[in-house]
C-alpha cells in the first residue's frame, strides 16, 4: 500500500485501497491497540474523502467514508 500512486487510480480502485486501509485498521485495533490503528483509519477516511471530491455519489466512497468515520469515532469513544 505504501508504494502506490493514488493519482493514477480511478475512484473504484481508490475505494479498494481505502477498504484495505480500513480492514488493516480493524485487524490492528484488535491485535495491537487503538493507537496503532488510528493512522490506518485516518488514511482510509482521507482516501474516501478524495473519492467523494471526484465523484460525490460514489457508492463505495460513501461506504468507506462511513466506515472509517465509525472506527475513528469508536477510537475516540474508547479513549474516554
Amino acid at each position: 500500500l505504501e508504494n502506490r500512486d493514488i493519482d493514477t487510480l480511478g475512484p473504484d480502485a481508490q475505494a479498494q485501497v481505502a477498504c484495505a486501509y480500513r480492514t488493516l485498521g480493524e485487524v490492528i485495533k484488535h491485535s495491537q491497540g487503538n493507537a496503532q490503528a488510528k493512522p490506518l483509519f485516518r488514511e482510509a477516511h482521507r482516501l474516501a474523502d478524495r473519492i467523494l471530491d471526484q465523484a460525490p455519489h460514489h457508492r463505495e466512497g460513501l461506504y468507506e467514508r462511513g466506515n472509517a468515520s465509525y472506527w475513528l469515532g469508536l477510537l475516540h469513544f474508547d479513549a474516554k
